[in-house]
Parts: structure tokens; sequence; C-alpha cells
């Protein structure tokens, strides 16, 4: 058998983790963009906001997912009455939603634009209104048209992934760059992301790290770590570890989890940094914590090995299922060759089979190796 896959992995961003996922990891990563900026869009009173609009000429390629709505939904209870957590609002709750959403609806149609994006907002995920992202775009449109930055960047994420509107990347990249144009720094880190890799528009990497720096200098932490990987991997510039670390330690000590990743692997090499592997895992657990499952494969890597930790196979299993259960690969090799031996967990070889064959299926050499020993 192949055995245990000890390759440690690194993260680029939010941004960057797009390329590649599947459909409904794509939509919750466009949720919590939203989110992001969603509370700029309130700047009016309840009373006198927000709207609807006939719907538009686009059809929609796809509707958002349910985890689109729900990442979506965590913090809009910032600006309009929700049930929290929980998908399921009481009937004075839902009586409530659609009071607000009416009155954002009579407010955009008197022209404002902060209740037309919020309106937009609102349609996109069916809040106190029926979901209909193609009506959301269409204000959202409207509003970004009038030099709204938040609408802009919101129209840029629907256009990018399609939701509401036909697919377009290159008027993704154009909407952003307007809005980002205006400080906006959550499109100011998506304009560097297409930038740096060539989406919808001419391949730039040096001009992308400028808005990377733009953002990162306003405090926006996930451009921090896209800056940081930009960086150590000399992409747009000459590669500079330290410099790279800075940037880490600054977005990871606001609690995102990417840099948390990378500055733990910074720190285990000693690269950039001295090497303290005990910080490492400081800084994995961290990002395990809150679900990261690259942090949650590596730190399964660190127990294994005792890397800056005692060794424990029993927690090692642990984490890796948990990153295994979000798809990672490398963690469901480990996993199910785990239990196949009974390492740390309780044999069971059926169970490891199928973690195998899933992460074969995602070209994970180490388990189409240990799936042919296997089969002889």
């Amino acid at each position: 058998m192949n055995g245990i896959q000890i390759t440690k992995k690194q993260v680029t961003s939010p941004v960057g983790d797009v390329t590649g996922r599947s459909l409904q990891r794509l939509s919750g990563l466009m949720a919590l963009a939203f989110l992001t900026a969603l509370i700029q869009c309130q700047s009016i009173a309840l009373a006198s906001e927000v709207p609807s609009v006939p719907g538009g000429s686009h059809t929609s390629s796809r509707s958002p997912s349910p985890t689109f709505v729900s990442q979506f939904l965590t913090g809009i209870a910032r600006g309009v009455p929700t049930s929290g957590n929980s998908d399921a609002a009481s009937p004075r709750q839902d009586v409530q939603q659609a009071e607000v959403a009416g009155s954002y609806r009579k407010a955009a149609e008197q022209g404002n634009v902060d209740a037309q994006c919020m309106l937009g907002v609102l349609l996109m995920t069916g809040r106190g209104i029926r979901q209909d992202p193609a009506e959301a775009v269409s204000w959202l449109r409207k509003a970004a048209e009038q030099g709204h930055a938040n609408s802009q960047y919101f129209l840029g994420l629907a256009l990018d992934e399609g939701v509401g509107v036909e697919k377009d990347e290159t008027g993704a990249v154009e909407w952003w760059r307007k809005a980002a144009e205006q400080d906006h720094p959550d499109a100011q880190e998506r304009l560097g992301y297409a930038l740096q890799k060539g989406i919808g528009v001419t391949k730039d990497e040096a001009e992308g790290l400028k808005w990377y720096y733009k953002a990162a200098a306003r405090g926006h932490a996930s451009a921090q770590n896209s800056l940081g990987y930009a960086l150590e991997n000399g992409r747009g510039t000459e590669k500079n570890a330290a410099e790279a670390v800075k940037w880490y330690r600054v977005a990871a000590d606001q609690g995102q989890v990417n840099a948390q990743n990378n500055l733990a692997l910074a720190l285990t090499n000693g690269r950039g940094i001295a090497e303290d592997k005990i910080k490492a895992v400081e800084w994995w657990r961290k990002s395990s914590e809150l679900g990261h499952p690259k942090a949650q494969y590596n730190l399964g890597l660190a127990l294994i090995t005792g890397n800056g930790v005692e060794k424990n196979m029993t927690e090692a299993a642990i984490w890796w299922r948990k990153a295994a259960e979000q798809g990672h690969a490398e963690a469901q090799n480990n996993l199910g060759f785990a239990l196949w031996t009974g390492d740390g967990i309780a044999k069971n070889q059926e169970e490891a089979t199928r973690w195998l064959r899933k992460a074969a299926e995602q070209g994970n050499v180490h388990a189409i190796k240990t799936l042919r020993s296997l089969s002889r």
C-alpha cells in the first residue's frame, strides 16, 4: 500500500481558492463576499428603504445554492431582521422581514441607490421577499450604473459566477475596476486576483499586486493574505519571504484562516521567519478550529510526525476526517489509510475503501496506487 501522504498545503486566498471548487463551494464564497460589503449598503433608515424591479432581460444560468443563501444570511441580521442562524423564521419575523423588504422597494423605486443595492441583496437571498436572482441583478445594475460602489462590486460577483445573469468574467472585471477605483477594498482584491490570474482581463501580475496593496493597506484581511502569497511566490514582484510573512501575520491576527495556514507553513519551514514548529501548530490549530480543510490536513501531519506537538495519531485522524468531509483529497487518502490499518482509529476497511475512492476520484495518486494494490 502507498500509505500516508505528507505534503503540506499552502493557500492563496478565498478568491484564489475559487478556481476548481464545486458549484456549492463557489456559491458559499460568493455569499461571504456579498456579506462583507453588505453593511455599507445600509446608509438609510429602515423606515424609508429598499425596492423591486421588473424582471431583467437576462436569464440566470443558475440559481444561488442553499449554501450560498445560508452563508449569505449569517450576518444579514445586522441590517435586516432575521431568525439568526436558522433558515426557519417565526411568523412574526416573516412579517418583519416582508415589511423591511417592502420599505426598501419603495425607496428603490424612488431612485435611492442604497435602497436599490439592498433590495438586490434581499432578492438574491429571498429574505422577506420572493427570491429572484434575475431581478436582484437588475436592481444592482441600476445602482451600479449610477456609480454605487457596493452595487458595482455585487454585480461583478453575479457576473463572475453567472447567478441571475449569464456568466461574464470580462464584465465582472469591468465592474470591479469601477468599484476598486472608488476605494472599495473587496473589489480591489477581486480585481487584483483577476489581473494576477488573467481571468476576464489580460494577465498583469504587477497591476494585480498594486490592487492587493491598496486593499491590504485598508485592512482587508483576505487581500493581505493574497499579497503575502504574491510576495512569497514572486507574482508581479521579486520574491520577498520576510515581507510575505509580515502580511500573513497581519491577516492571521484578524482571523483570516488561509493566512493562518500560510503563516504556520512559514514557521514550520523557517521561510521568511525564524523556524518555530510549536508556534506553527498553534496557528494550524486556530485555522483548523475555524474549519479550514488545508490547515486541518496540515495539523494532522504535525500530529503524526510530532513536529511542534506530541505525536497523536488518534487526534490526527479526527482532523483528517474533518478535512476529508470538506472534500480535501489528501486528507481523504490519509483517513482511508488510517481506517484500513486501524492506526489511531477503529479499523474499518469498508469505510477506508470509500474514502480512498473519493480521493482517487479527485486524481490523488497515492489513493489510486493504494486501491490498485488492494485489488490485486
